[in-house]
């Protein structure tokens, strides 16, 4: 094989007395660019520091300035840095340690990091602005109308955008006519940088100084006699502002309207005459708790007393402490009690959650003790809120505690004093797409290194990983085997499928042992949660004559039926299609439905039991902002009987009422052609049977199941996790699967099949001349081809001994040498470090 140089590999630099600049831009590039700066401005080019950069075609960029040096490189022309963002690093230096370990362990880039880390507010882009060229004479004779209507705007307005284009002609598709006027020499294309980020500014009033006097102020009154409106909003003013107590706070123009209907006129006319004058401050968009009120401090039982001094103990011992307790043993409160150590040590604290959507009660509960502390980070935030919050935590300002989802890691702490993982067991904290493909478990024992923080591992169904680990003396375990006060873990029984069947005691997909029990709950007020891990109403639909499925235009995989909507949509690349009425390969009028989802389930059981009031909990109904705090609220305060949900409803759950929890399906979960699906199923039908009898009364879980005598279900209805973790690992290291191998995925795509088979075969061939039987494949994955890219996949298996650095340097050597190649160019090539 022969390997060609990599870009600026050869570069040969020599010392130079201006100032040069490494950046850091928002793109797959394998090496940072260097730029030269204004020694004048060297105060706004430091370390961390945003700047503006151009990069090809005139294309301005956010970059990360990562080095400052006097090296300017010889074998490119250098451009020079086009603004200065900042004046203080929004990066701190142990965050470029961690993203270059991160980028390093999962073969990605710097600017794959930067994408996933920094909000896209802090992300400025460049916009086309099209401008008229001056130098010349123009000749419009020849323009069309639409080129025409273009270039007047550009004469009235100086220049113009696209989406000012497309407002203009009411078109989508502009790009055309401003190609044709540019070819012709009569526009010019420029770019202009955009920021994002707008903070949000409110109107404040205060007393002018003159009419702070109060002998002045009585004066006013006197003079406003007839104005009898303005005179209601400057009484009100003066009550909000505090004026009676001698106090002269300042009142936001909004707290005014509310309590004087009409009151902007009023406001404005004060303002006129002097007696009121206006200010903007910044406000911020996500509030601090209340600190007034007495913290809500849970007090620990004996056995979490036990629990959390073998803890700090681990800690000690600088090892990550894996809390292993059963669902409702009270893990919590051990959490609760480990940050206000932190806190009292004025540390920060870093709390990772799966999924923050789904844990409202935890996150109205921890703001409940750390009044005025906590916050909140999280994808459905938008861009404003995000950029808030990442400069709240930079500067210190009110979040020493932050709860947030996988990508709550790359904030910048500067004084790290814990890391609590909970749920560590959960796939959600894998990032799947894009790169890099990072595991924000794994990557939160990097940061807590980095800053010297205890972490602190939560789980009642722990990873195998974890478990291993904590055998292996890795990691520290600390056990809660009881559940907390009076609580005791439901009874667990399996109901067969095929036995119901024969005994027709079927109704639709519910066994009738399982809509008795959840009738009587609901006649005594209690709630039931039914689980199904599948959203939509029908899994495919298929012509009985022909055997006909429609299928993606995108993908290669059937459509799923959406009754909400009555359509067919790609849950891959999000195509949509009309319900066919005829089989379009046969023209039969006979379409079933195959399989089920949640909302078929919530539709059926609303026309067996009419007088339940039934919601459900997947991605379709908690897409929006705040869907999942109202389902929830609804269901807390039992205004729902049944909760139907997909693996939503066994996350982050606690109630009081919930007597029986149903698995419809438990078999499916133990189909699925991948090495983790046994522990998966297990994980999650264990965590949605904690969700019943969390109090006093016990509960039951009713599993429907054609193999009742599975290890996986008998351990379930044991609540023996100990032991399906240990045969799980029998199985794994007899078959060589972590946690006793290291996995690498590597994916060829490419357009054309042929295409991405060939270069597939050629690396795979590559990698086989040294890592033999350690390769595996190649072979097209479960579905070939997403968004009209066709997929292949090599899997290496290397043992936890080996020396994994240099194996992804001859993997990196490989890929490149695959990717010089003239044939190959076009063929992308995405590495998976630990999938699955």
């Amino acid at each position: 094989m022969k390997s060609n140089p990599l870009p600026f590999s050869d570069v040969c630099t020599t010392m130079h007395s201006g100032l040069y600049v490494d950046v850091v831009l928002p793109l797959a590039l394998r090496h940072v660019l260097t730029y030269e700066a204004d020694p004048a401005r060297a105060e706004h080019c430091r370390t961390g520091m945003r700047v503006v950069v151009p990069l090809k075609a005139g294309k301005l960029y956010t970059g990360i300035v990562w080095k400052v040096h006097h090296e300017r490189p010889q074998h490119y022309e250098v451009k020079a840095v086009s603004d200065y963002l900042d004046t203080e690093p929004v990066i701190l230096p142990h965050m470029q340690t961690f993203w270059e370990q991160m980028a390093a362990y999962y073969l990605s880039t710097l600017g794959d990091v930067m994408t996933a880390a920094l909000p896209a507010g802090l992300k400025l882009e460049s916009k086309a602005r099209f401008t008229l060229r001056k130098e010349i004479e123009p000749d419009y004779s020849s323009l069309t109308d639409r080129e025409y209507m273009l270039v007047e705007a550009m004469e009235l307005q100086g220049g113009i955008s696209v989406e000012d284009a497309e407002k203009i002609l009411g078109l989508k598709q502009v790009r055309k006519y401003f190609k044709m006027l540019i070819d012709r020499g009569l526009v010019v294309s420029e770019h202009e940088v955009e920021e994002k980020y707008k903070p949000r500014m409110v109107k404040f009033y205060r007393l002018t100084p003159f009419y702070r006097i109060e002998e002045n102020l009585q004066k006013v009154f006197d003079q406003l006699k007839r104005a009898a409106k303005q005179t209601e909003t400057l009484t009100t003013f003066l009550i909000l502002s505090e004026h009676f107590s001698g106090e002269n706070k300042p009142v936001p123009r909004h707290k005014i309207g509310e309590l004087v209907e009409g009151s902007a006129p009023a406001i404005k006319a004060l303002v006129k005459k002097e007696i009121l004058e206006e200010f903007e401050e910044e406000e911020y968009r996500i509030q601090l708790g209340d600190a007034t009120q007495a913290p809500d401090m849970p007090e620990l039982t004996e056995l979490q007393q036990k629990a959390f001094g073998e803890i700090q103990s681990v800690f000690k011992e600088n090892k990550p402490a894996l809390l292993f307790g059963i669902t409702g043993s009270g893990k919590t409160e051990l959490y609760i009690h480990l940050i206000l150590e932190a806190l009292a040590k004025n540390k920060q604290v870093l709390y990772l959650l799966p999924e923050i959507a789904l844990t409202t009660q935890l996150i109205e509960r921890l703001k409940r003790v750390f009044q005025g502390k906590v916050g909140v980070y999280h994808s459905r935030f938008n861009e404003n809120e995000r950029v808030e919050v990442w400069n709240r935590v930079l500067n210190r300002d009110g979040f020493d505690v932050v709860l947030g989802a996988r990508s709550a890691l790359f904030l910048p702490f500067s004084d790290l004093g814990l890391v609590i993982v909970d749920e560590e067991h959960e796939s959600s904290y894998k990032q799947y797409d894009p790169a890099p493909r990072y595991h924000a478990r794994d990557f939160a024992l990097v940061l807590a290194k980095l800053h010297k923080a205890p972490v602190i591992l939560g789980s009642a169904t722990p990873s195998l990983e974890s478990y291993h680990n904590a055998m292996n003396k890795k990691y520290g375990m600390v056990q809660l085997p009881e559940r907390f006060g009076d609580s005791v873990l439901p009874d667990i029984e399996t109901i067969h499928l095929g036995d119901a069947r024969k005994a027709k005691e079927m109704r639709s997909h519910f066994t009738a042992a399982l809509l008795t029990q959840v009738d009587e709950a609901v006649k005594h007020g209690e709630q039931a949660i039914l689980f199904r891990n599948r959203r939509g109403f029908s899994r495919m639909l298929e012509c009985k004559d022909c055997g006909h499925v429609p299928q993606c235009k995108n993908c290669d995989i059937s459509l799923i039926y959406h009754k909400a909507i009555h359509q067919l949509r790609c849950r891959y690349c999000g195509y949509m299609a009309q319900v066919p009425t005829e089989c379009a390969a046969c023209g039969s009028k006979t379409i079933e439905m195959q399989g089920f989802g949640t909302e078929k389930i919530e539709e059926e059981l609303s026309l067996l039991y009419p007088n339940w009031r039934i919601s459900r909990l997947d991605i379709d109904t908690a897409n929006r902002k705040n869907a999942y705090a109202q389902i929830l609220g609804d269901f807390a305060h039992r205004q729902t009987d049944v909760l139907v949900g997909t693996q939503m409803v066994s996350k982050g759950l606690d109630f009081d009422h919930v007597s029986v929890v149903g698995v419809i399906h438990a078999d499916e979960m133990l189909s699925i052609p991948d090495f983790r699906a046994n522990e998966k199923a297990f994980q999650l039908m264990t965590q949605v049977a904690g969700r019943a009898g969390r109090r006093s009364k016990k509960g039951k879980v009713l599993l429907q199941t054609y193999k009742p005598d599975h290890y996986v279900i008998q351990r379930v209805i044991q609540h023996d996790v100990k032991g399906f973790l240990n045969e799980e690992a029998h199985l794994r290291h007899q078959f060589h699967y972590p946690p006793f191998t290291r996995l690498i995925r590597i994916t060829v795509r490419h357009g054309d099949r042929d295409y991405a088979e060939r270069a597939a075969r050629m690396l795979a061939n590559e990698l086989k001349a040294v890592f033999a039987e350690r390769v595996l494949g190649p072979e097209p994955p479960g579905v070939p081809r997403i968004r009209n890219k066709y997929l292949f996949d090599i899997l290496l298996k290397f043992d936890v001994k080996e020396n994994l650095p240099k194996a992804k340097l001859f993997i990196t050597k490989c890929t490149d040498w695959l990717q010089s190649h003239p044939l190959h160019r076009s063929v992308e090539i995405l590495f998976d470090v630990d999938p699955y």
